[in-house]
């Protein structure tokens, strides 16, 4: 009988691979909020300003100097659309559509009308409690 001996493999060599850091969360400022991003190349961060057509960007080289130049970018388009007389674009509307399932429309139906109240109504004071629940200390600057 024939003895085997397993010889050990060797590493491949690996490329070094590139640390990705993974950035969440947002800034606010004025009622505007911006993205915050982080490019590993670049070693910068940057980001734009969130639910508006027109494109604010801004960035820095921490999350401090994010910080200010995300609040110089909001001051700079809001004196920019002055100087041209345009009206600068807002970042929610207060507007939007729901779909719910018949099941649910028709219980709330049936709960505006007990509770003498809109519909529109029940559902802001269900996003209302939602929001405080999620976010209790959520402040946005307006």
């Amino acid at each position: 009988m024939k003895k085997t001996v397993k010889k050990p493999r060797l590493k491949k060599e690996t490329s070094v691979e590139k640390t990705k850091v993974e950035i969440s969360g947002v800034l606010s400022y004025g009622g505007y909020v911006g993205s915050i991003e982080y490019d590993s190349e670049e070693n910068i961060f940057h980001g734009k300003v969130l639910y508006i057509q027109d494109s604010v960007l801004f960035n820095g080289d921490s999350i401090e100097k994010l910080r200010v130049d995300f609040e110089q970018s909001i001051q700079d388009y809001l004196q920019a659309c002055e100087a041209e007389g345009l009206e600068p674009n807002k970042p929610m509307s207060g507007t939007f559509n729901i779909r719910t399932s018949p099941e649910n429309h028709y219980c709330l139906s049936i709960l505006s009308k007990r509770e003498k109240t809109s519909l529109n109504n029940i559902v802001n004071l269900a996003i209302t409690e939602y929001i405080h629940d999620k976010l209790p200390v959520m402040q946005l600057n307006k």
